[in-house]
Protein backbone atom coordinates (compact mmCIF):
# COMPACT_ATOMS: atom_id res chain seq x y z
CA UNK A 1 0.00 0.00 0.00
CA UNK A 2 1.49 3.28 -1.27
CA UNK A 3 3.19 5.89 2.02
CA UNK A 4 2.10 2.69 4.28
CA UNK A 5 5.18 2.98 6.91
CA UNK A 6 5.31 0.71 9.97
CA UNK A 7 8.04 1.08 12.47
CA UNK A 8 9.48 4.18 10.47
CA UNK A 9 10.16 2.36 7.32
CA UNK A 10 8.33 2.54 4.27
CA UNK A 11 6.11 -0.83 3.15
CA UNK A 12 5.91 -1.39 -0.54
CA UNK A 13 4.96 -3.83 -2.82
CA UNK A 14 8.79 -5.72 -2.93
CA UNK A 15 8.50 -5.17 1.47
CA UNK A 16 6.19 -6.86 3.14
CA UNK A 17 4.84 -5.50 6.58
CA UNK A 18 7.04 -7.05 9.54
CA UNK A 19 5.01 -9.90 12.22
CA UNK A 20 3.08 -8.45 14.53
CA UNK A 21 5.07 -8.39 18.05
CA UNK A 22 4.73 -10.92 20.40
CA UNK A 23 2.33 -9.27 22.69
CA UNK A 24 2.45 -10.81 26.46
CA UNK A 25 0.23 -8.51 28.10
CA UNK A 26 -3.23 -6.65 27.03
CA UNK A 27 -1.40 -3.52 28.04
CA UNK A 28 1.23 -4.07 25.17
CA UNK A 29 -1.38 -5.20 22.52
CA UNK A 30 -3.04 -1.65 23.39
CA UNK A 31 0.15 0.10 23.16
CA UNK A 32 0.75 -0.61 19.81
CA UNK A 33 -2.39 -0.20 18.99
CA UNK A 34 -2.33 3.18 20.03
CA UNK A 35 1.02 3.38 18.66
CA UNK A 36 -0.20 2.43 15.21
CA UNK A 37 -3.68 4.31 15.22
CA UNK A 38 -1.48 7.70 15.63
CA UNK A 39 1.11 7.26 13.40
CA UNK A 40 -2.16 6.80 10.52
CA UNK A 41 -3.42 10.22 12.50
CA UNK A 42 -6.15 8.78 14.44
CA UNK A 43 -6.90 10.22 17.67
CA UNK A 44 -6.99 7.93 20.75
CA UNK A 45 -8.87 7.52 24.36
CA UNK A 46 -8.32 4.73 26.91
CA UNK A 47 -9.71 5.26 30.44
CA UNK A 48 -6.47 4.52 31.99
CA UNK A 49 -8.07 3.58 35.39
CA UNK A 50 -11.54 2.18 35.85
CA UNK A 51 -12.14 1.62 39.07
CA UNK A 52 -14.76 4.62 38.90
CA UNK A 53 -16.38 4.57 35.60
CA UNK A 54 -19.10 2.30 34.55
CA UNK A 55 -18.83 -1.08 34.17
CA UNK A 56 -17.48 -2.34 30.77
CA UNK A 57 -16.64 0.91 28.80
CA UNK A 58 -14.51 -0.36 25.47
CA UNK A 59 -11.14 -0.11 26.46
CA UNK A 60 -10.25 1.91 23.08
CA UNK A 61 -12.29 4.73 21.45
CA UNK A 62 -10.64 6.20 18.02
CA UNK A 63 -11.52 9.34 15.75
CA UNK A 64 -9.81 10.09 12.39
CA UNK A 65 -11.19 13.52 10.51
CA UNK A 66 -9.48 13.12 7.47
CA UNK A 67 -11.18 11.61 4.62
CA UNK A 68 -13.90 10.24 5.61
CA UNK A 69 -14.46 11.31 9.24
CA UNK A 70 -14.37 7.68 11.35
CA UNK A 71 -15.23 6.43 14.79
CA UNK A 72 -14.11 3.04 16.53
CA UNK A 73 -14.49 1.51 19.35
CA UNK A 74 -12.54 -1.52 20.29
CA UNK A 75 -12.63 -3.92 23.01
CA UNK A 76 -9.19 -5.71 23.68
CA UNK A 77 -8.75 -9.14 24.47
CA UNK A 78 -5.80 -11.59 25.47
CA UNK A 79 -6.07 -15.06 23.93
CA UNK A 80 -8.35 -17.35 25.98
CA UNK A 81 -10.70 -13.76 27.02
CA UNK A 82 -13.43 -12.97 26.32
CA UNK A 83 -15.69 -9.65 26.35
CA UNK A 84 -18.33 -9.82 29.51
CA UNK A 85 -21.88 -9.16 29.26
CA UNK A 86 -21.25 -5.27 30.05
CA UNK A 87 -18.84 -4.87 27.70
CA UNK A 88 -20.79 -6.24 25.02
CA UNK A 89 -23.73 -4.33 26.05
CA UNK A 90 -21.53 -1.09 25.29
CA UNK A 91 -20.22 -2.35 21.91
CA UNK A 92 -24.17 -3.21 20.82
CA UNK A 93 -24.77 0.54 22.12
CA UNK A 94 -21.95 2.04 20.12
CA UNK A 95 -22.59 -0.25 17.00
CA UNK A 96 -26.63 0.74 16.87
CA UNK A 97 -25.24 4.64 17.23
CA UNK A 98 -23.20 4.18 13.74
CA UNK A 99 -19.37 3.37 15.05
CA UNK A 100 -17.42 0.72 13.69
CA UNK A 101 -16.95 -1.62 16.76
CA UNK A 102 -14.36 -4.26 16.80
CA UNK A 103 -13.25 -7.03 19.66
CA UNK A 104 -9.61 -7.83 18.81
CA UNK A 105 -6.84 -10.35 20.18
CA UNK A 106 -3.36 -10.33 18.80
CA UNK A 107 -4.30 -12.60 16.45
CA UNK A 108 -6.49 -10.02 14.45
CA UNK A 109 -3.53 -7.32 13.76
CA UNK A 110 -3.64 -7.95 9.90
CA UNK A 111 -7.11 -6.89 10.52
CA UNK A 112 -6.13 -3.91 12.73
CA UNK A 113 -3.61 -2.67 10.07
CA UNK A 114 -6.08 -2.79 7.51
CA UNK A 115 -8.85 -0.96 9.38
CA UNK A 116 -6.41 1.63 10.15
CA UNK A 117 -4.74 2.77 7.44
Amino acid sequence: MPGTRVNGQAVTSEVCAPAPPAFTSEAEFQSWIVAYAKDRGWMTYHTHDSRRSTAGFPDLVMVRMTGSARLIVAELKMPGNKPTEAQRTWLRAFERSGAEVFTWWPEHVPEIREVLA
